[in-house]
């Protein structure tokens, strides 16, 4: 793989920055086509999004579409038409890969991307790439723990999750913030009141908003063996 320094483009040659910006849009046309779409948009599409990436993340654009192609071969799903493809949520998901430095999370970012290229794989909504976008990688990785731990995820003791590599209470807030789990509390009753106020913190439960993402965040290789 190659790589590119930090400059602005007007640093680089006119010539070099062509290459780059051609070989980047000839990995996304790898990973979004084959023969049977129509390569003529798909390749006035890649030239337009490539546009758009900085310089200084194409060579992440490259090579992240380039192992996005070879998981939806490896899944042996079939891609969705060009027509059939949302074009907003593809390009959100496109620059947020090119745009990632976590290496856990641009795997992350590839099976979204799979997901979405692929039918009969995990739905992917709009909505993810945004929140994505907004998770730390310990709150990638918690997220899934959460979702692969317990057998009910309503079983998952708050104790046990703060203790989960030595996460803080400010990963599960940003998780809660974005409706991907939700607290659950013990509140003392008798027989005609609620207290609200001596409530306690028992629990976090995956929202199905978090247990979606979860899914599509996910190698759609998965799906395939699941369907089999």
């Amino acid at each position: 793989m190659f790589t590119v320094e930090a400059h602005c483009p007007q640093q680089f040659p006119r010539r070099f920055r062509s290459s780059l910006a051609a070989k980047s849009a000839g990995a996304v046309v790898g990973a979004l086509a084959d023969d049977s779409n129509a390569l003529g948009p798909v390749r006035e599409y890649a030239n337009y999004l490539s546009s758009r990436v900085h310089l200084r993340h194409l060579p992440a654009l490259v090579e992240r579409a380039m192992a996005t192609a070879e998981k939806v071969r490896a899944s042996g799903l079939p891609r969705r038409a060009w027509e059939e493809l949302d074009e907003p949520l593809v390009t959100a998901i496109l620059e947020g890969t090119a745009e990632e430095t976590d290496p856990d999370l641009a795997n992350v970012w590839e099976n979204l991307l799979a997901n979405a290229l692929t039918e009969g794989s995990a739905d992917v909504r709009r909505v993810f790439p945004t929140i994505l976008h907004d998770l730390e990688p310990g709150d990638a990785a918690l997220l899934d723990a959460l979702a692969t731990g317990p057998p009910d995820p309503r079983d998952f003791p708050v104790s046990d999750v703060s203790g989960y590599r030595g996460q803080k209470r400010a990963t599960l807030d940003n998780l809660a913030g974005h409706e991907l789990v939700c607290y659950t509390r013990s509140t003392p009753t008798t027989w005609d009141t609620i207290d609200d106020s001596k409530s306690t913190l028992t629990g976090v439960a995956l929202t199905e908003l978090g247990l979606q993402l979860v899914e599509a965040c996910r190698d759609p290789s998965e799906a395939a063996q699941a369907a089999h």
